[in-house]
């Protein structure tokens, strides 16, 4: 009995000792889940490694749970948050802050004169990272922006080798000046008052070379961080005037702590004409004439191509030159692009640099066109000791551009390269001997035409890349240096000093070969622009934190001063061509040389304000007052408000756990306009020569009229927004805008009898609607990531009031040609870039058809074009024009696909445009059918023929003469879609010695979708916003295909 009770003792003894044991093991934990602000995050998920056990956090983001292992490791989840692994180390509390996960919410977005973190922003503002900029961007930043960015449209106006492009932010908000936004890069604003095109070149005003080289080129895309484009008026509201069409801010890269790196950068690559026109060859063209000829009563033997009284029949032509010249394979080209970038960048805690070098070697697919560039950035940080931070930026950058005549005013023999190059006659030269021989010559060695070759085509297309020579030199610099002091109880001091330079230097020369200086023998033109602008800003800034509150405000004073100067000079009559532009002294006949200077300064008062309250409710206040000395009413002043609610902090949407962000925006800001001339409110006072006596005398004579009202054009903008996030997964940002535009500066005509012809004026009304969407996902995370993003923006412009005037056009097309039409109308109810015009109504089919109709258009025939009496009164006239078209497209949209596995990378960027049309003026040749130049194939094939042959295209007759009916013929849907980059990349493995290395292979302009039958729907040969989407043969689109290495050491 003894034995069995100690037994018994022991056995219990022994279970006691283990359910202690059992109890030492099982642990209670308890702990707090919070964002990276300490806000709690309810409904985070808290498990435990390798197991089933878990807990979620309650509305404080407390949570209790019991493990059986002190060593264990507890896995924090929440949506949108990163998941993070903690080990508990025999600890029984555990508190945590989660991170945002990949939404970018925590990432630092740059706004004017200051950051912010992305879930803080107020306004609008859309980004593009330099390594996204750098796929598609070859010689300018804008070219980076393209599709990646919703309401921002950017347009390749000249597609030369650093040709210019046009960027608009929401629309067109003015009449008078450029569209084009504000360029900020490292703080400091970016202008260009260069000489125009007119002040800079040929006297003959038809003569000019549309291509100006574009003064952002000088920028390496390489050298870009980031890119924001600040679009609504509470974001743009703190640059005042100059923010009124959008706000472009370029961050370039600097160096970061560290150890010292040298990263090397470069492509090769070859462009190709994106496409090429289906003209007629030389035994269809020969057709063609003969038909035109015959229609107009000519008999067999008087056709040019009779093959009587030695000249060849079309067969004749087909058996001695087959398919003839196609003279776009004459002046295009497979052209090279090489571009390498160098960079040297590190430091310490205290200071950074970054040091970078590019040059770029850009043929154009144009025989003769290049685009050559180098330059040299510098950018420094120093923290000079506790309370003193300094920054400098510098760079430097020269560029030559050996320009080709493309996108001309006028047409027939001095059209431009392009057009010349389709117009011409593919029948090569040739002679015919006394037995009837043919014989060829070589156009590639003997240029020399006949008078009458001459006098129907003009000269050889290979004359204009070879002998006429254009060419810019463009020397850039900018800089600017900030001091930032550190002052007591949350308040800092920054001063800045920014600087601009710019000069142009444009010389051409027309030998006597060419139309354009066969008259003059030869003709030379040399121009030079400069540009200065002078900057200084001193700003107070203050922040404060204290709890849930969170505010800091800024104020200061800008003052900017600017000049530009230009100079043209032009001689004549040279005794050869050898030496051109480089002798001018050389010429017997000396145009008077053109001169002109002007100035301006621009001050401002700035302030803002920023206030939160626990993370959740966002205000920011904007005030500008600009002076500036263009106007005569200088000071204006510009306030913009703006209120966001992150509905995601509320408990409430956080116990959903499905957003990781969702802000709901909405502002209202103001901003003004002073794009007019400097001296637009003075009456000028210019130098004449005039007759007295039978003598010449110089004298000066008023030549304005003063408008001592000028004031502000002024823009109000709301925007409504909304920015949600789900997880690292999916987000989107939509905003619905309206722009209202008000005291439209604008030049209205006069009355003669003022003395003047036009007056700049404060008059009008215009308002923009728009809707915007940005979207992005991650479809696929794993080995194989698979992300998306895509935008779509839709702007509607409407003209509200004129004003005095009931309706105005924007300027001709140019001179001869049918370019003489005006078909940008301004009226109100219409929007900016209307086209109006006559309304066709079939051909006219027989004899009864032209008399039923002959009193209402008097020039009516069998063959051709009718048009309709709109208003019925019995007269065929300017009253019988309506609207015929629009440039302006209904949405716009980009589409961009991100792909990765392993050591792999792919991207493709999708870019459309749907709903504008463009003015094709080349239609205004073709369309005439008169034999007198070579046409497309497919109008040929559909000329009138005979009675009900068809109704759309009128009669191949040698005495058509060019329609003075603007009408849709000469519109063709502008819609496009477009395989805009694809590249593909390889990072290699780890090689010693260096710290990364990719290699890519990249493709811009892959591919383009369009019923546009010219050559890219992508065109516009005029800067001014009034007249955008013309095609006057403007240089073609290249596609281009080039491989490179980005090496790290």
């Amino acid at each position: 009995m003894k034995l069995t009770f100690r037994k018994l003792s022991v056995m219990g003894l022994l279970w006691l000792l283990y359910g202690l044991s059992l109890s030492a093991q099982n642990r209670t934990v308890t702990g707090t889940v919070t964002d990276d602000k300490n806000s709690p995050l309810p409904g985070a998920t808290i498990r435990l490694k390798n197991s089933s056990i878990a807990a979620v956090s309650d509305n404080k983001g407390n949570f209790t749970m019991s493990v059986p292992d002190g060593n264990g490791v507890l896995i924090f989840s929440f949506t949108g948050m990163e998941t993070k692994e903690v080990s508990l180390q025999n600890r029984s509390n555990v508190n945590l802050a989660l991170q945002y996960a990949n939404t970018n919410l925590s990432d630092v977005v740059v706004i004017g004169y200051g950051t912010v973190k992305k879930r803080d922003l107020t306004g609008t503002v859309s980004t593009v990272k330099g390594a996204e900029l750098t796929k598609s961007a070859v010689s300018s930043l804008e070219q980076g922006l393209q599709g990646r960015m919703s309401g921002v449209a950017v347009t390749q106006n000249d597609a030369a080798p650093g040709g210019g492009l046009s960027v608009q932010v929401r629309g067109v908000s003015t009449l008078l000046g450029s569209s084009e936004p504000l360029y900020v890069i490292d703080g400091v604003p970016v202008a260009n008052a260069r000489a125009s095109l007119q002040q800079a070149g040929p006297q003959e005003q038809n003569h000019i070379i549309m291509t100006n080289t574009n003064p952002l080129s000088s920028i390496a895309p390489a050298d870009i961080e980031s890119i924001e484009v600040l679009k609504d008026a509470s974001a743009t509201a703190i640059y005042g005037s100059r923010g009124a069409n959008g706000v472009v801010l370029v961050t370039t890269k600097k160096g970061k702590a560290g150890k010292g790196r040298i990263s090397f950068n470069t492509s090769q690559g070859i462009a190709t004409v994106s496409k090429k026109l289906d003209m007629l060859n030389a035994y269809e063209y020969a057709q063609y004439v003969n038909e035109a000829y015959k229609n107009a009563g000519f008999s067999d033997s008087d056709l040019p191509y009779s093959g009587t009284n030695g000249k060849l029949s079309p067969d004749q032509i087909r058996e001695h030159f087959g398919e003839g010249i196609n003279w776009q394979d004459v002046i295009y080209r497979s052209a090279r692009i090489q571009n390498y970038e160098l960079g040297i960048s590190g430091g310490t805690d205290r200071s950074t640099y970054s040091i970078m070098g590019n040059y770029l070697v850009q043929e154009g697919v144009i025989k003769g066109s290049e685009f050559k560039r180098g330059g040299l950035r510098l950018n420094l940080d120093n923290q000079v000791n506790d309370w003193l931070k300094t920054s400098t930026n510098l760079s430097f950058s020269r560029s030559g551009n050996a320009l080709v005549r493309t996108a001309a005013t006028t047409s027939g023999l001095e059209g431009g390269i392009v057009r010349g190059a389709l117009n011409y006659q593919p029948i090569p030269y040739y002679t015919v001997d006394s037995n009837n021989q043919v014989h060829v010559i070589d156009y590639t060695k003997d240029r020399t035409v006949s008078q009458d070759i001459f006098n129907r085509f003009g000269a050889s297309p290979l004359r204009y890349t070879d002998e006429v020579k254009s060419r810019q030199t463009i020397n850039s610099g900018f800089g600017g240096f900030n001091a930032y002091i550190t002052l007591p109880k949350g308040f800092m001091f920054q001063t800045r000093l920014g600087a601009n330079y710019f000069d142009q230097l444009n010389e051409t020369y027309y030998p006597r070969t060419v139309s354009e200086g066969r008259a003059t023998n030869g003709k030379a033109i040399v121009s030079s622009s400069v540009y200065t602008s002078l900057l200084t800003e001193n700003l107070l800034t203050y922040k404060r934190e204290t709890g849930k509150h969170r505010f800091d405000a800024m104020g200061g004073f800008s003052y900017e001063t600017s000049m530009s100067r230009f100079r043209t000079s032009e001689t004549r009559n040279f005794a050869d061509d050898k030496l051109g532009y480089y002798s001018l002294k050389d010429g017997l006949s000396v145009a008077p040389t053109v001169t002109g200077t002007t100035a301006w300064q621009l001050a401002s008062f700035i302030a803002r304000a920023n206030y939160a309250y626990a993370d959740k409710y966002l205000f920011t206040y904007t005030f500008r007052a600009d002076g500036s000395s263009r106007l005569a009413k200088k000071w204006d002043s510009f306030n913009s408000v703006a209120l966001a609610w992150r509905m995601s902090e509320e408990p409430f949407i956080k116990e959903l756990n499905v957003f990781s962000d969702l802000k709901l925006r909405a502002g209202y800001g103001e901003s003004g306009n002073q794009a007019v001339s400097p001296y637009s409110s003075k009456g000028i006072l210019s130098g004449i020569v005039a007759s007295i006596g039978n003598q010449l005398v110089s004298g000066v004579d008023q030549t304005s009229l003063p408008n001592t009202g000028l004031k502000w054009e002024h823009s109000g903008q709301y925007n409504i927004g909304l920015d949600a996030a789900f997880a690292d997964r999916f987000n989107f940002t939509l905003n619905v805008y309206q722009r209202k535009t008000r005291d439209l500066l604008q030049q209205i005509t006069i009355p003669a009898s003022t003395g003047f012809t036009v007056a700049t004026v404060n008059a009008g009304s215009m308002r923009n609607n728009g809707i915007e969407l940005e979207v992005g996902a991650t479809v696929v995370k794993s080995t194989f990531n698979w992300n998306i993003s895509a935008n779509i923006s839709r702007n509607r412009n409407e003209i509200t009031d004129l004003g005095p005037v009931e309706e105005q056009f924007a300027n001709r097309l140019g001179a001869g040609y049918g370019l003489d039409a005006k078909p940008f109308i301004q009226k109100k109810g219409y929007s900016v870039g209307t086209v109006w015009g006559f309304v066709e109504d079939g051909i006219f089919q027989n004899q009864k058809d032209v008399d039923d109709y002959k009193s209402v258009q008097q020039n009516a025939k069998i063959g051709q074009m009718r048009y309709k009496d709109l208003n019925g009164d019995g007269a065929l006239n300017d009253l019988d024009r309506q609207k015929i078209g629009d440039i302006n497209p209904d949405f716009t949209w980009g589409f961009t696909n991100n792909f990765s596995y392993k050591n792999f990378d792919l991207s493709i960027l999708i870019t459309g445009v749907q709903g504008n049309d463009v003015l094709n003026a080349n239609l205004l040749n073709f369309y005439t059918l008169n034999g007198s130049g070579n046409i497309p194939r497919y109008i040929y094939e559909s000329t009138w023929k005979g009675e009900n042959s068809t109704n759309k295209v009128i009669q191949a007759n040698q005495g058509n003469t060019t329609s003075a009916n603007f009408s849709r013929s000469f519109l063709e849907d502008g819609s496009f879609i477009r395989i805009k980059n694809v590249q593909l990349g390889y990072n290699l493995p780890k090689i010693r010695g260096i710290y990364s290395a990719r290699v890519f292979l990249n493709a811009i302009n892959l591919a383009t979708f369009t019923k546009y039958k010219g050559y890219d729907p992508e065109v516009s040969a005029f800067e001014n916003a009034n007249m955008r989407g013309v095609d006057l043969g403007s240089y073609p689109q290249s596609r281009t295909v080039s491989i490179g290495a980005n090496v790290t050491f």
